[in-house]
C-alpha cells in the first residue's frame, strides 16, 4: 500500500520539485525507503540526511531493497562516530556528530551537492527526530535554508514527517516552501 501511494506521488513530481510526505506513526522508514527507490529508479543520485535510523540499519535496508547505494551519499546524524558497516561505502557517508549543529549540517549538504552528478535529490528521513533535538525557531530557519538551497541547486527534495509529529509553526514554515504536501 505505502509503495503504491509513495510511488505514484514521486512519479508524478517534476524534476526540481520539493514534497513533504506526512506519514502515520512508525511508517517513516518505509516511506523514506520507497521514496529513495522511486528517485533512484528515475535516474537520480541523492543525499539522505538520516536522523531516523542508525547507519547500519539504513545500509542494510538499502541492500535488502536492492537500492544502488553507490548513488547515495548518506549524511548520518544518528551514529556520529560509529564505523561504517560497509567499508566500500565509507566514501559515501558523512558523519554529523551533533544533530544540533545545524550550521555544520547545512555546510555539509552544500559541500556534498558538488559530489553528486546531475539530477540530484535530498531526502530528509525523519523531520520530528531532528526537531526534538533542536529549538523550533532554529529548526524552522534551518529548514528554510536547506529548502532554498535545494531550489538554488536545481535539486528535488523529499521530506518525511509524522502527520502530527511536529510543531505547527515549523510544519507551516516547511509546507509553504514545498511544492506539494502529501498525506500517506
Amino acid at each position: 500500500m505505502i509503495d503504491s501511494i509513495v510511488g505514484t506521488a514521486i512519479e508524478e513530481l517534476p524534476e526540481g520539485c520539493i514534497v513533504l510526505l506526512e506519514t502515520g506513526e512508525g511508517t517513516e522508514p518505509e516511506v523514506g525507503m520507497e521514496a529513495m527507490r522511486q528517485l533512484l529508479d528515475q535516474g537520480y543520485s541523492g543525499m539522505v540526511l538520516s536522523a531516523g535510523q542508525p547507519l547500519d540499519k539504513l545500509i542494510e535496508r538499502c541492500k535488502n531493497e536492492d537500492l544502488d547505494c553507490e548513488r547515495l551519499l548518506i549524511l548520518d546524524c544518528v551514529d556520529g562516530d560509529a564505523k561504517c558497516p560497509t567499508p566500500e561505502l565509507t566514501d559515501n557517508v558523512v558523519r554529523i556528530d551533533d544533530i544540533t549543529d545545524l550550521t555544520f549540517i547545512v555546510v555539509s549538504i552544500i559541500s556534498s551537492i558538488k559530489k553528486l552528478p546531475a539530477k540530484k535529490f535530498l531526502l530528509i528521513d525523519d523531520i520530528p527526530a531532528m526537531l526534538e533535538k533542536n529549538h523550533p525557531l532554529f529548526f524552522a530557519r534551518f529548514m528554510h535554508i536547506v529548502l532554498t538551497n535545494i531550489r538554488h541547486f536545481h535539486m528535488s527534495g523529499v521530506l518525511v514527517s509524522k502527520k502530527d509529529g511536529i510543531n505547527k509553526m515549523v510544519r507551516a514554515e516547511i509546507a509553504q516552501l514545498c511544492d506539494r504536501v502529501i498525506e500517506i
